[in-house]
């Protein structure tokens, strides 16, 4: 039995190494590809498609880039409505701790 558990053990290891290798492989070849599409430099974005990434204030990107973790986490449990483009002023811009988002985003990331 012993004998027999070593032989399939080996064979496993090769199989997950394939595998693991075909998938890295995979993932540098989308990589490049997508690379080479968009050259050397990020995409352009306009401030009208990501408002929040315009801010100036690190705490105004943070609060709202950290609410939409919240938002995405509420529309996986309740999915009442949705759009194709969450782009522009869909969400708003969170710019002070008195905003009234601000608190389910501090209860989502705080750890127990």
């Amino acid at each position: 039995m012993n004998s027999l558990f070593h032989e399939h053990t080996g064979a496993i290891r090769w199989q997950f190494l394939l595998k693991s290798s075909a998938l890295a492989l995979s993932t540098l070849v989308l990589v490049g590809w997508r690379l080479s599409l968009n050259g050397e430099h990020p995409p352009d974005l306009l401030c009208i498609q990501n408002p929040a990434s315009c801010e100036p204030a690190l705490l105004t990107r943070f609060l709202s880039f950290s609410y939409l973790y919240v938002v995405n986490i509420y529309f996986l449990l309740l999915p009442l409505w949705s759009a194709p483009d969450w782009s522009g002023e869909e969400f708003p811009v969170i710019s002070s701790m008195v905003h009234w988002k601000v608190p389910s985003t501090t209860r989502f990331s705080r750890r127990s």
